[in-house]
């Protein structure tokens, strides 16, 4: 049986200082245009007994979620591992009101799979790296 859990974090570990002075020059530029770039990034993990079946990496900001990670272990897939995490945070999504959900995939990793769970390719860069094509893809909620 499949459980998914949110992943914890040891406390302080913020991104390195160079990250932080840009981050936060990048807010300061954003609040002088009434914008906010906050956001919060949730990890969250299949586990099948003590057995590790994947995991997503996910941003929610402000009305999109970005799916940044995710990630199948061999053996597990096609189990509807993908389908129950990327299930998780539409959920979260959802519940914080949230317009869609967007993430990018490469050619030979999972385009069809992100069609069937309803996604739509929003664009494409050809011949990205070593002969394979990057795809956008969007759900709108």
């Amino acid at each position: 049986m499949i459980e998914i859990r949110r992943a914890t974090l040891p406390e302080g570990q913020p991104p390195a200082a160079p990250v932080m002075r840009i981050l936060e020059a990048l807010d300061t530029h954003a609040a002088g245009h009434g914008m906010s770039f906050e956001s919060e990034e949730i990890v969250m993990e299949a586990w099948d007994g003590e057995t590790w079946a994947g995991g997503i990496d996910a941003i929610f900001g402000k009305a999109w979620v970005f799916v940044k990670l995710l990630a199948v272990a061999d053996g597990r897939r096609g189990q509807g591992v993908g389908t129950k995490l990327l299930a998780a945070v539409e959920e979260e999504a959802r519940t914080r009101g949230l317009t869609g959900i967007w993430l990018d995939t490469f050619a030979f990793q999972a385009p069809a799979f992100y069609r069937r769970e309803g996604f739509e390719e929003i664009g494409s860069i050809p011949e990205y790296f070593a002969g394979q094509s990057r795809h956008f893809f969007q759900k709108r909620l």
